[in-house]
């Protein structure tokens, strides 16, 4: 039979280990999300590049 030391220190090393993977979830849903911005961000700036090429083409015609 565990004694009550052994439970509270075996139920508190659960929550630690509980706490840090969801710890490591959120960071890696973070760098998810952060990646995703870095994509579109490279997307509207390209498509802005392009958009503005054909504006000064058509404007120079």
């Amino acid at each position: 039979m565990m004694s009550r030391k052994n439970a509270y220190l075996s139920g508190f090393l659960k929550l630690k280990q509980e706490k840090r993977r969801e710890n490591y979830i959120m960071k890696d849903e973070k760098s998810e999300i952060s990646k995703i911005g870095k994509k579109t961000e490279k997307f509207c700036l390209t498509i802005r590049k392009e958009f503005s090429i054909i504006t000064h083409a058509l404007w120079n015609a």
